[in-house]
C-alpha cells in the first residue's frame, strides 16, 4: 500500500499539497522529517556549543530549515525527505499550536520564582496588555501606510499581533549562564509568558475578523462591545481554566508521593505534561478561550501550591528541558522550511519575495527595533515605580532583547495554512497577503535571533548587567580558595588508597594543574584534615614519597621523618585459606573449587547461589566505581565498560551450568574500538608482549590502547572484587550470629575471587612496570579531576556559582580528561631520573609487584594495617 516515491509527483515541490486520494499512502512519511531535523539538531549542537556559543541555536535551525526550504522548493525533488517536509509544512494551524506551545510554555510557567512573579505583576500585566497593543497598532500602522501591500487593516493588526509575541529562550539561556539578577530574568520569563497570551488574544480577534471578511467560510465579526467581551472571556476565562488545571495537577502531586519509587517519579511527570496539554486543549478548542494564557497559569498555579510536591526536581527539569528542546529544533526548521518556501519565488508560489520586500523587510526589522525602543521610553515613568521597578539599563536591555520566535512562527505557519486549505488557486489575493506576511514574519524572526539574540551578550556586559561586582569577585575568590582545599583533601585521600602507593607526582601535577603549587605546608595541612575525619581504628595513612620527593628541599627532607606503611600481603581470601585451609573442598582437573560431598544438592545450591550474589556484589562495585569518577563508562569508547559487565554475565552463565566463581576472561572480550578489531584480534593470538607498545607513541595508537585497555580493565577488576570481598565478608562471615554452613561456603567463594584477582595481578606484572605505572598515575589524575567536576556541579547546584563561573571549571577539567586519554608520554615536565626507570632488574621486585602487594591490604576480620604517622613537623627519630 505504500506509495512509491516516484509516484509522488503529483504533489509537486514543497509548496502546499492539495488534497488526494494516495494522501494516507504518504503520510508514514511524516515520521521522518522531526526525527532527520533532530539528528542535524545534534550535529549544530555539537558545533556551536564548542565553536561559536555565541550564536543561538534556534538561529542556526531557523537557518537550515530556511536552506532546506528553498533547496527542496527550488529543485523540484520528490524524495521521501521532500515528502514528509511538505506534510509537515502543510499541517493545520490548530494542531501545531497544540503540539508546539503547551510544551514550550509550561516549564517556564512551572519554574517562575513565585515571590517574585507577585511583586511584579503588576509591571508584567502592563508591559503584556497596554504595551503589546500599543506595539500591535504601531506595527499595523508600518503595515498599512509603509508597505506597498494594500493590505487590510485588520490584516495589518494581525500581522502586529503576531511580531507583538516575543521569544526569550536564547536571552533566558544567556542570562542564566551569566548570573545575571533574578529581577532581569523576571522582566524578561514573565514579560514574554504573558505577553504570549496577551498576543494570541489579540491575534484571535483581528485574525478572525479579516477571515470574515474574506467570505471563505472562517471567523467572525465582532462589534466594539463583543470584541471586548471576547478579549476578557478568553483571558479571564482561559487564566480560570488555567488555574483549575493547576490545583487539579496539585491533587494529583499530593496523592502521588512515593519520594523512594521512581517509575512514581516518572508518573509524576508524565503527569505535569498530560495536564498541560489538556489545559491548553479545553482552553482553546473546547472552550474557546486562550490556551496560552491557560497553560501559563496551569504551571504558575501548580509551582505555587505544589512546587513542594514534586519528587524529583531533577528528572521534572531534565524531562521538560528535553520536550523543550525537541519542540524548539522541529518548530525553528519547520518556520525556516515554510520561510525557505516563501522566499524561493519557486513557480508553485502564487506570492513572490522580490527586491522590493527584501527592502521592507529590512525596514521592519529596524522599525520594530526602534517601536520597541520608543514604548518602553514612553512606558518607562510608570514601569519604574511599579512591580520590581527599572533601572535604566534594565530598561535598555529589555528594549533589544525582544526577540521573535516559537510563538510568532506558530502563528504564522497557522494562518498560512488555515488560509490555503480554505482557499482555492482563484483566491490569489488571500494567499498572495498571508503568504507574503510570513514571509516577513519569519524574516523578522531570522534577524532578531541572528542579530539581537547574538549581540546581547555583548550588550548585557556592555551595561554592566552581568559584570561581577569586586564584592561577587572576592566572592568567588574565597570559594576558589575553598575549592583548592577540598581538592588536597582528595588528593591525599586518593593517596591511601594502595592501587596509587607509586603514583608519579610528576604525571599528576602535569595533569591537574592546580596542583602544581603544592607546597609541604598545605600538603601537611591536608594530611592532618584528612587524619581528624576518619576514625583511629581504620585510619590509612596516605604514601607521600613520590610526592615529597618532588615537593621537599633538602633541608625540609633533613628535618622531616617520613615513616613508610607496612601493609600486610595478605587479602581476605588468602587469610581464610591460612586459618581455615581447604580441608573440606577439592580442587577439580580445571582448578575449580568445590565442597567435597558433591553428592549433597542442597549444598551445591546454596554455593552457587553465593556465587551469584557475590557476582551481583562485583556488578554493583562496578557501577560504584564509575559514580565515584573511578571508572569512566566511556573509556576506550564504552569497550571498557561494556566488558565488565559482560564478564559478570559470564560469570553468571557458568555458574548456573555448574562451574565455580570465573569472571576474568571474559574482560578481554570487547574490543578497545571498532575500528581497531583486525588489529586487536590479532594482538589477542600473539598475546601482548612488552616490546609490543613501543614507548612514546601516542594514545590514539592502537597498540597503546590495548595496553591501556588490559591495565584499566585489570584494575577495575581487581578493585571491585576487593570491594565486593569486603563486603560480602562482612555481611556472611564477620558477624556475631552465623551460621557455620552457611560462612563456609561463603568463605569458599571469597577464595575463588581471590583466584581471579591472581590472573588479573599476573596479567599487570606481564607488562613494562613504566608504563603501568604511568597508566596508573593517569587513572589516578582522571579520579581526582572527576572528583574536582562534581564539586563544582554541587556548587552551582546550591546556588554558590553562576552557571558561567562553574563552566570554566568543568571545561578546564573536560579539557584535561581528554588530554589524559591521548597522553602517552613517558617523560613528564619535572619528573625524576629515578622515576623513569623504576623497572624490575637485577632479581628486585618491580613498583608493579609492590603495589600488587599494598592492593591487597585491605583490613578485613579485625587486622588493621599498622597506624603510619607522617609526622611532617618532628624532628628526625631513630
Amino acid at each position: 500500500m505504500m506509495l512509491l516515491v516516484e509516484d509522488a509527483e503529483e504533489y509537486g515541490t514543497i509548496g502546499k499539497m492539495s488534497s488526494s486520494p494516495h494522501q494516507e499512502e504518504v503520510d508514514p512519511y511524516a515520521v521522518l522529517f522531526p526525527w532527520f531535523v533532530m539528528a542535524i539538531g545534534t550535529m549544530v549542537y555539537f558545533v556551536t556549543s564548542r565553536y561559536f556559543n555565541t550564536i543561538p541555536y534556534t538561529a542556526i535551525m531557523f537557518l537550515i530549515g530556511t536552506l532546506m526550504g528553498i533547496g527542496a522548493s527550488l529543485s523540484g525533488r520528490t524524495d521521501q525527505l521532500t515528502i514528509s517536509m511538505r506534510l509537515w509544512s502543510d499541517i493545520n494551524g490548530e494542531l501545531i499550536l497544540l503540539i508546539f506551545l503547551p510544551g514550550l510554555l509550561f516549564w517556564d510557567a512551572l519554574d517562575v520564582n513565585f515571590r517574585l512573579f507577585c511583586v511584579s505583576f503588576s509591571q508584567l500585566i502592563t508591559m503584556a496588555f497596554p504595551m503589546v497593543l500599543a506595539g500591535a497598532t504601531l506595527t499595523a500602522c508600518v503595515a498599512f501606510y509603509i508597505f506597498p501591500y494594500d493590505w487590510p487593516w485588520m490584516l495589518c493588526m494581525t500581522f502586529g499581533s503576531i511580531l507583538s509575541a516575543t521569544d526569550p529562550a536564547a536571552v533566558a539561556a544567556l542570562l542564566k549562564e551569566v548570573g545575571a539578577p533574578p529581577r532581569l530574568k523576571m522582566h524578561i520569563s514573565g514579560e514574554s509568558m504573558l505577553n504570549d497570551g496577551s498576543a494570541v488574544v489579540f491575534y484571535t480577534i483581528f485574525s478572525n475578523i479579516w477571515l470574515r471578511g474574506l467570505g471563505i467560510g472562517l471567523g467572525e465579526t465582532y462589534s466594539v462591545a463583543e470584541g471586548f467581551a471576547l478579549f476578557f472571556r478568553m483571558s479571564l476565562g482561559g487564566a480560570a481554566v488555567g488555574i483549575a488545571f493547576g490545583l487539579g495537577l496539585v491533587a494529583l502531586l499530593f496523592h502521588l508521593n512515593r519520594r523512594l519509587d521512581l517509575e512514581e517519579n516518572v508518573v509524576q511527570v508524565a503527569t505535569t505534561a498530560t495536564v498541560a496539554y489538556l489545559s491548553f486543549y479545553t482552553a482553546e478548542i473546547t472552550l474557546g478561550m486562550s490556551g496560552v494564557i491557560s497553560v501559563v497559569l496551569t504551571g504558575i498555579t501548580a509551582a505555587t501550591f505544589g512546587g513542594g510536591m514534586i519528587n524529583s526536581r531533577s528528572l521534572m527539569e531534565s524531562f521538560w528541558h528535553l520536550v523543550e528542546h525537541i519542540l524548539n529544533t522541529v518548530l525553528f526548521t519547520l518556520g525556516g522550511i515554510v520561510w525557505g518556501n516563501a522566499i524561493s519565488n519557486s513557480d508553485d508560489r502564487i506570492a513572490k519575495f522580490h527586491s522590493k520586500d527584501w527592502s521592507f523587510l529590512f525596514l521592519l526589522y529596524l522599525l520594530i527595533n526602534v517601536i520597541q525602543f520608543f514604548l518602553v521610553t514612553v512606558f518607562y515613568p510608570l514601569l519604574s515605580r511599579i512591580g520590581l521597578g527599572w533601572r535604566w539599563e534594565e530598561a535598555l536591555f529589555v528594549s533589544y532583547s525582544g526577540l521573535r520566535g516559537a510563538v510568532g512562527i506558530a502563528f504564522a505557519v497557522s494562518l498560512d495554512n488555515e488560509v490555503f486549505s480554505a482557499t482555492t488557486e482563484e483566491d490569489v489575493v488571500a494567499r498572495d497577503n498571508t503568504s507574503t506576511l510570513f514571509g516577513h514574519v519569519g524574516g523578522i524572526a531570522f534577524l532578531t535571533l541572528w542579530i539581537n539574540g547574538t549581540l546581547a551578550g555583548p550588550l548585557l556586559r556592555r551595561l554592566g548587567l552581568a559584570k561581577p561586582t569586586e564584592t561577587r569577585e572576592r566572592v568567588v575568590k574565597r570559594f576558589e580558595t575553598i575549592y583548592y582545599h577540598r581538592m588536597l583533601d582528595d588528593f591525599v585521600h586518593l593517596l591511601t588508597d594502595p592501587r596509587f602507593r607509586h603514583a608519579d607526582f610528576a604525571v599528576i601535577r602535569h595533569h591537574v594543574p592546580e596542583l602544581k603549587e603544592l607546597t609541604v605546608e598545605d600538603l601537611r595541612k591536608a594530611v592532618e584534615r584528612n587524619k581528624d575525619k576518619v576514625a583511629a581504628s581504620s585510619y590509612k595513612a596516605p604514601h607521600l614519597k613520590n610526592v615529597l620527593s618532588y615537593i621537599q628541599s633538602e633541608e625540609e627532607n633533613d628535618d622531616d621523618k617520613i615513616w613508610a606503611n607496612e601493609y600486610s600481603s595478605h587479602s581476605v581470601a588468602e587469610d581464610v585459606y591460612m586459618s581455615n585451609g581447604l580441608g573440606d573442598y577439592d580442587i577439580d582437573e580445571n582448578d575449580h573449587v568445590q565442597p567435597k560431598g558433591e553428592g549433597e544438592v542442597d549444598s551445591i545450591k546454596l554455593t552457587n547461589e553465593l556465587r551469584l550474589s557475590f557476582i551481583d556484589m562485583v556488578r554493583a562495585s562496578f557501577e560504584r566505581q564509575v559514580k565515584k569518577g573511578e571508572l569512566d563508562a566511556r573509556q576506550e569508547d564504552g569497550a571498557l565498560y561494556f566488558a565488565l559487565l559482560q564478564s559478570c554475565d559470564f560469570a553468571a552463565d557458568l555458574v548456573i551450568r555448574g562451574h565455580g566463581l570465573q569472571g576474568f576472561e571474559a574482560t578481554a572480550i570487547a574490543e578497545v574500538a571498532w575500528i581497531d578489531k583486525m588489529d586487536l584480534a590479532a594482538r589477542r593470538i600473539l598475546r601482548p608482549r612488552k616490546e609490543e607498545y613501543k614507548r612514546g607513541e601516542r594514545g590514539n595508537t592502537a597498540s597503546y590502547r590495548a595496553l591501556r585497555f588490559d591495565v584499566y580493565r585489570s584494575l577495575a577488576f581487581i578493585e571491585a572484587h576487593r570491594h565486593a570481598q569486603e563486603k560480602f565478608y562482612q555481611e556472611l562471615c564477620d558477624g556475631e550470629i552465623q551460621d557455620e554452613n552457611l560462612t563456609e561456603r561463603a568463605k569458599l567463594v571469597l577464595f575463588e575471587s581471590e583466584k581471579q584477582v591472581a590472573m588479573a595481578e599476573d596479567l599487570l606484572r606481564s607488562f613494562d612496570p613504566q608504563d603501568v605505572c604511568i597508566l596508573i598515575s593517569h587513572l589516578f589524575c582522571a579520579i581526582l579531576l572527576n572528583k574536582i567536576a562534581r564539586d563544582a556541579e554541587r556548587l552551582q547546584a546550591a546556588g554558590i556559582l553562576h552557571e558561567k563561573e562553574a563552566r570554566k571549571y568543568l571545561e578546564e577539567t573536560e579539557e584535561e580528561l581528554h588530554n589524559i586519554e591521548f597522553c602517552a608520554t613517558h617523560s613528564h615536565p619535572g619528573q625524576h631520573e629515578g622515576q623513569k626507570q623504576d623497572t624490575s632488574s637485577d632479581g628486585k621486585r618491580s613498583s608493579v609487584s609492590r603495589m600488587l602487594d599494598g592492593m591487597k591490604s585491605i583490613s578485613f576480620q579485625k587486622r588493621a594495617s599498622q597506624a603510619v604517622l607522617y609526622d611532617l613537623e618532628s624532628p628526625k627519630k631513630q
